[in-house]
């Protein structure tokens, strides 16, 4: 399912990587994102849609740079904001 197709009709997915001890979770957007906040998952753990179609932005991500940016937005309970699409440091 494309992620804009997934964004309006997707329910939330857990995925389980071998590289992290805690179910991952892919959901359409942010009330999926409230309900399982309420429920004491992690926004770090939580990927919406729209965090998934910034990641696929950056040309043939390596998997160790997406597994490197999902484990510090775990870390920091975090949510991506932003992708840089250039190597030029942000200002």
């Amino acid at each position: 399912m494309p992620l804009d197709q997934f964004r309006v009709e997707g329910r939330p997915i857990g995925i389980r990587v071998k590289w992290h001890d805690e179910t991952l979770w892919f959901v359409p957007g942010l009330p999926e994102v409230k309900r399982l906040v309420e429920r004491g998952v992690d926004r770090g753990r939580i990927w919406t849609a729209g965090e998934l179609a910034d990641l696929m932005t950056i040309p043939a991500p390596r998997e160790d740079a997406v597994q490197t940016l999902a484990q510090i937005k775990v870390r920091f309970g975090g949510e991506v904001s932003s992708v840089a699409l250039t190597e030029e440091p942000l200002q």
